[in-house]
């Protein structure tokens, strides 16, 4: 049987990430605090569908602290009612099939909903072990925050770092940007806001 998109899950979803989102007090989240509060709460069910990187969720609960663990039981417990997606394919010569089978991400919020907003994009997204997700860009200013596990992050020129579940990464526009999970789950809770939203990231 298909599974069917259920509002009420849809909201129990949507009201954490603003509570998520409300809590952070880092200056870089700063910028994208209007547009959340004024994102809209209009529902557009979307049909969930499944990729093996969703069941690493579950995996990464002892993984993280008490500042992420409750948004991330949340999205563990209702992986299944989420639209999981890639923005890359086997035509993308940079994104091997070991990067396609162990990561995904899942929109809440943004121009293909379930909330519909042509202002932010919100989700979660999961990089599981041995990942190189090479230096990409795009038009949004992006923020990560760090849920479980965690990854060497690049940031332009700038040498990989190490964050800690609850950190904060900011991405301004066009940024070259990548991570390496080596052999570490990565789980992220992200928030876009500016271009097209939906833009495919290009490498550089």
């Amino acid at each position: 049987m298909q599974p069917q998109a259920n509002e009420d899950t849809d909201r129990v979803l949507l009201t954490a990430i603003l509570r998520f989102v409300d809590e952070r007090r880092e200056s870089s989240v700063d910028g994208f605090r209007h547009a959340v509060t004024e994102w809209g709460h209009d529902w557009c069910g979307v049909a969930p569908t499944h990729l093996p990187a969703a069941d690493l969720l579950e995996q990464m609960l002892d993984q993280t602290n008490t500042a992420t663990h409750d948004l991330l039981s949340l999205f563990s417990r209702h992986r299944r009612s989420l639209h999981w997606e890639q923005a890359y394919s086997r035509t993308d010569n940079t994104v091997g099939d070991h990067m396609l089978a162990n990561y995904g991400y899942a929109e809440v919020v943004g121009k293909q909903g379930p909330f519909l907003s042509t202002r932010i994009r919100a989700g979660v997204a999961v990089y599981g072990p041995g990942i190189n997700y090479p230096l990409h860009q795009h038009e949004a200013e992006e923020i990560y925050v760090v849920l479980a596990g965690g990854a060497a992050f690049r940031l332009g020129d700038n040498e990989a770092v190490s964050f800690a579940p609850g950190s904060v990464i900011h991405h301004p526009s066009m940024m070259p940007h990548g991570l390496h999970t080596g052999t570490n789950t990565l789980v992220i809770f992200y928030l876009w806001q500016g271009g097209s939203l939906r833009e495919k990231p290009t490498f550089v």
